[in-house]
């Protein structure tokens, strides 16, 4: 089997797709969290993902696989998406 296109094993995760709603998706991808430090000694978290919104999984693009198509064009995906900030 091709690990490179396996499925992700627990704690590896590059992307989430949510329902939004009337059969549209959002698609989280590249989650990054950065732990610091406050000035009284306790650990606050930096929380950044890209998100793209109101996405059709049933689009003839995708070829029925909305997953394959996010991990073959996974760039492109993320240059696509919009910074947030949890």
């Amino acid at each position: 089997m091709n690990t490179a296109n396996a499925p992700p094993v627990k704690g590896r995760l590059f992307y989430s797709i949510v329902a939004s709603g009337e059969g549209i998706v959002d698609v989280y991808l590249n989650p990054d969290l950065r732990p610091m430090t406050t000035e009284d000694g306790f650990t606050d978290y930096d929380i950044t993902v890209l998100v793209v919104r109101g996405i059709n999984p049933d689009d003839e693009r995708f070829g029925g696989d909305l997953e394959g198509h996010i991990r073959a064009h996974y760039s492109a995906w993320c240059e696509s998406g919009e910074m947030i900030y949890l």
